[in-house]
C-alpha cells in the first residue's frame, strides 16, 4: 500500500487524510468542493474542503495546491488573506513541498502539511479500516 500512496494525486491524499480524521473524530463534517463568501459578500471563494467542528465552533479551510514546484511564502501569505477575507477561524494549506522561509514565516492560524507528511503520515495507519 505504501508504494500505492506516493503515486496518488495530493487531492487523494488530501482526502484519505481527512477520512482518518473524521474517523478520530467523529462530530467534525468535511465538506468537499465548495464555495464560500467573502465576510463583505462580494466574492465567492473556492476550497477543496471545509471543515466544520461543531464542539470548539471552528470552520477551517483547506485548499491543495499540487504544484510541480515548491510553495513559498507567497502563497502562504495570499491562503492567509483568503482565509481572513472569508471569516474561517484557521486554514490547512496542502502543497508538494514548503520552502524553508514559508515553514518559519509564522503566520496566524495557518497550517502546512506537504506531501511527503501526508504520505509518511497515513504510512503509519492502517488504511484498510478507512476504505
Amino acid at each position: 500500500m505504501s508504494d500505492d500512496l506516493s503515486k496518488l494525486p495530493l487531492l487523494e491524499l488530501a482526502r484519505k487524510y481527512f477520512n482518518v480524521m473524521k474517523k478520530i473524530r467523529k462530530n467534525i463534517k468535511i465538506i468537499e468542493a465548495t464555495e464560500r463568501l467573502s465576510t463583505n459578500g462580494k466574492k465567492k471563494h473556492k476550497f477543496d474542503f471545509i471543515i466544520e467542528d461543531p464542539a470548539s465552533g471552528d470552520l477551517i479551510g483547506v485548499i491543495v495546491k499540487d504544484w510541480k514546484r515548491t510553495l513559498g511564502v507567497n502563497a502562504v501569505i495570499q491562503f492567509w488573506k483568503l482565509i481572513n477575507e472569508t471569516g474561517l477561524t484557521m486554514g490547512i494549506l496542502i502543497g508538494t513541498e514548503f520552502s524553508d522561509t514559508a515553514r518559519r514565516r509564522a503566520v496566524e492560524n495557518i497550517f502546512l502539511i506537504s506531501r511527503g507528511e501526508l504520505i509518511s503520515y497515513l504510512r503509519t495507519i492502517d488504511l484498510k479500516d478507512l476504505e
